[in-house]
């Protein structure tokens, strides 16, 4: 049952749906929901973009697990909290010295709080990359929220092996122990964590296998390719969908835009 903030947002974006020639979503699974809701709807999928690292770390030049993810976003608040009350201490038995480390602007005081010997939060960090290129593995225990999530996308393009919840995992069509390990419960994550963690070989064959996923959904090449499909579909001879009398004539052709003026 949708709140009535939440109700007056859906029908707020669906009337911007409908008024606009085009829209732009994140994932295939956006996509469906707006054309299930819109059938007449012209939806564009542009991933998130993240360049491919050349170079990536070893497993053994790494160590500990990270959590990233901006605190104004409350389900990021929630995959925070759980990682450290409900999957860490099922680690912590098997691997008691495992250093969880949190990142991410504006952390409430119920984030802070989890800061202890063995978890730091730093709250937000100029420059990412030391971290991704330290961690053993990106952990993200989501258990809501929607779209495609770049502390994921961005893990993977830089050969960190990701462990998170198939929330986590929503748009890369990505398969459990392939590409990423998906885990629903704290258990699973749990046991997910501690494989990567152990396990060279399984760490070497998702960082690769992660990488190759990134190229193939959200590379700047797959974004520019995207991109030229909108673009070419707003050229001299498709204005747009809606365009009927609210085009101009071919002879005084006009910019094309993806909204109607």
């Amino acid at each position: 049952m949708l709140t009535g903030k939440a109700t007056a947002m859906r029908e707020l974006e669906l009337a911007l749906i409908r008024a606009t020639d085009a829209t732009i979503v994140v994932t295939d699974a956006e996509r469906l929901q707006i054309e299930t809701d819109v059938p007449e709807a012209v939806v564009h999928v542009l991933p998130t973009v993240n360049s491919v690292s050349a170079e990536v770390p070893s497993a053994q030049a790494r160590d500990g697990v990270l959590f990233v993810g901006g605190f104004e976003h409350p389900p990021n608040v929630d995959g925070a909290l759980s990682l450290v009350r409900d999957v860490m201490p099922l680690v912590w038995r098997a691997l008691p010295e495992t250093r969880v480390t949190i990142v991410g602007a504006d952390p409430p005081p119920e984030v802070i709080e989890l800061s202890s010997s063995l978890v730091d939060v730093k709250g937000w960090v100029q420059d990412l990359d030391p971290l991704v290129n330290s961690a053993r593995a990106l952990v993200a225990p989501l258990s809501y929220g929607a779209g495609l999530k770049g502390k994921v996308t961005q893990a993977l393009a830089e050969g960190l092996p990701v462990v998170t919840t198939p929330i986590g995992a929503e748009g890369l069509d990505a398969v459990d122990g392939e590409q990423l390990l998906i885990g629903e419960t704290p258990e699973e994550l749990a046991e997910r964590v501690i494989a990567v963690l152990s396990d060279a070989g399984l760490w070497h064959r998702l960082s690769r296998a992660g990488q190759v996923l990134a190229a193939e959904r959200c590379s700047p090449a797959v974004m520019a390719e995207r991109v030229g499909e909108l673009l070419g579909e707003w050229g001299a001879e498709g204005r747009c969908k809606h365009a009927g009398a609210h085009a101009s004539p071919p002879a005084a052709a006009q910019p094309s835009t993806l909204s109607r003026p």
